[in-house]
């Protein structure tokens, strides 16, 4: 996730074109205010000309010079918080901020003023603190990722109130509690989300909202979760390629789940406690490249044919009572 981030990001600086218009007056002000708030020489380039479109990790509009991107990438000179100035870009679609060992504080509830904002981005810093609750009023946006930060407390619910979030990556951070019943539950029908909550300090059971969403990606590894709602997930109408729950303590009948989704390329359920027997249903799914059941209470025979005689035994090992190659025959 985190390769394309970056590639987007890349992508982007050059989709905007310098502004053959100067950039805008009450648009440099801000941002004069945002390289302020850091230490002397922190962004170099933001001293050299006058004219802020011409400024590294800036991008503006060619029509109007109003600042459309800003995306700043590698710097451990910049130190500090991110300053509330960066609310008063009110054109801006893209925020980058993206490996920077010194950035800290929390995330400016004045971000929320930012209504034409696409994709936020603050991924690998030491931003702290929780994630404030303003979603319902940045309607525009299509991904969030906030990943490999020090980010506390629990996911706002007001994340549900945005229609066309494509992208969720919460990953690498310190979240607590239940995940909200509203992820998603505005999306229109369109959208196939990706969702990334992996590395974090989750607890509760899935929604059972998630049942009416159309997942493509789906990494939920390395929490605390319990209960038995994974099988919304499934089901062969589902898009989704990839489902990661591995590393929680989940519980439920694997014998249930006779109808997986066409597409499912990875499945990783390890490391909690699933118990029952894998359907041969499985066998089917002519794209499935990856599954891992390993560490749970699984029994009964391993399904044979298709994809399954590439699957070594540590994709089985640690079970209850599996057998059937590659593990020891079933007595």
């Amino acid at each position: 996730m985190a390769r394309c981030i970056l590639a987007l990001t890349a992508l982007m600086l050059f989709s905007f074109r310098t502004s053959s218009s100067a950039c805008n007056v009450q648009d440099r002000r801000a941002l004069v205010a945002f390289r302020d708030s850091f230490p002397p020489n922190s962004l170099p380039s933001w001293t050299s000309t006058p004219d802020c479109c011409f400024w590294q990790g800036v991008r503006c509009s060619k029509r109007t010079g109003r600042v459309r991107l800003l995306s700043i990438f590698k710097n451990k000179n910049l130190t500090g918080a991110i300053p509330p100035s960066i609310g008063s870009l009110p054109y801006l679609e893209s925020i980058a901020l993206s490996r920077l060992p010194n950035l800290v504080g929390p995330i400016p509830p004045q971000i929320s003023n930012l209504r034409k904002l696409q994709f936020l981005t603050i991924y690998e810093t030491k931003v702290s603190g929780p994630i404030p609750n303003i979603f319902s009023k940045m309607p525009q946006l299509k991904e969030i990722n906030l990943l490999n930060n020090n980010i506390t407390g629990s996911i706002p619910a007001s994340i549900g109130d945005i229609p066309n979030l494509f992208t969720l990556d919460l990953s690498g951070n310190r979240l607590t509690g239940t995940i909200p019943a509203s992820l998603f539950s505005r999306a229109v029908s369109s959208i196939t989300p990706d969702l990334d909550l992996s590395n974090n300090m989750l607890t509760g059971d899935l929604p059972l909202s998630f049942n009416k969403v159309r997942f493509t990606n789906f990494d939920l590894s390395n929490n605390n979760l319990t209960g038995s709602s994974a099988w919304v997930l499934f089901g062969s109408s589902k898009p989704v390629t990839q489902i990661i729950l591995s590393s929680n303590e989940m519980v439920f009948n694997m014998s249930k789940i006779e109808d997986f989704p066409v597409n499912l390329t990875y499945l990783d359920i390890s490391h909690n406690k699933i118990f029952g027997a894998i359907s041969d249903k499985i066998t089917q799914l002519t794209n499935f490249g990856y599954l891992d059941v390993s560490n749970n209470n699984l029994c009964g025979k391993i399904p044979s044919g298709g994809k399954f005689r590439d699957f070594g035994p540590q994709a089985y090992q640690n079970n209850t009572c599996l057998c059937g190659t590659p593990l020891p025959p079933c007595k």
